[in-house]
């Protein structure tokens, strides 16, 4: 009995979300991974550009 009260449950907050419009769970997974991409972006672009333009000597170590 448990399942299938669950499924209702599930049935109605899936019917809720498209109701009222609210984004699914993928829109919102696509969301945060688009601004973590962008994010991860800004923090390498001074690395990328750096090679770009010859100054890889800048980065080593030793």
């Amino acid at each position: 009995m448990n399942v299938k009260r669950n499924l209702v449950v599930l049935l109605a907050c899936l019917a809720t979300q498209i109701a009222l419009g609210q984004p699914s769970l993928a829109e919102k997974n696509a969301a945060e991974n688009a601004a973590i991409k962008k994010e991860w972006e800004s923090w390498n672009a001074p690395f990328w550009t750096a090679v770009a333009s010859g100054a890889r000597h800048r980065f080593r170590t030793h």
